[in-house]
């Protein structure tokens, strides 16, 4: 994996994303310990899934522009690891969306 921004960028941003996922999934718990289930679909919701959806294809343009496997797997491992985190709180909380 060379220094090119592109595959700095795309190491990054997603894990980056998780990030903002998991906030979002803390943000509709706490919405929902105040104000109890949603109606409808609640703005963290649409927040969540732009973010997991979005981020796939930005993991894929790191694995295939990085031309050190490798090297590269532990930036990979640690995205996919965030990811199934999310995913993991997304889950757990069956109420919240």
């Amino acid at each position: 994996m060379n220094d090119h921004p592109i595959n700095r960028l795309s190491g990054i941003a997603p894990m980056m994303m998780s990030s903002v996922a998991l906030l979002a999934v803390a943000k509709a718990f706490v919405n929902y310990k105040h104000y109890g289930p949603p109606l409808d679909e609640d703005g963290p919701w649409h927040v969540f899934m732009l973010m997991m959806f979005t981020q796939l294809p930005i993991i894929l343009c790191f694995v295939f522009r990085s031309r050190e496997f490798p090297r590269a797997l532990p930036v990979l491992v640690t995205q996919m690891s965030l990811w199934a985190i999310s995913l993991g709180a997304a889950h757990y909380f069956p109420g919240l969306y």
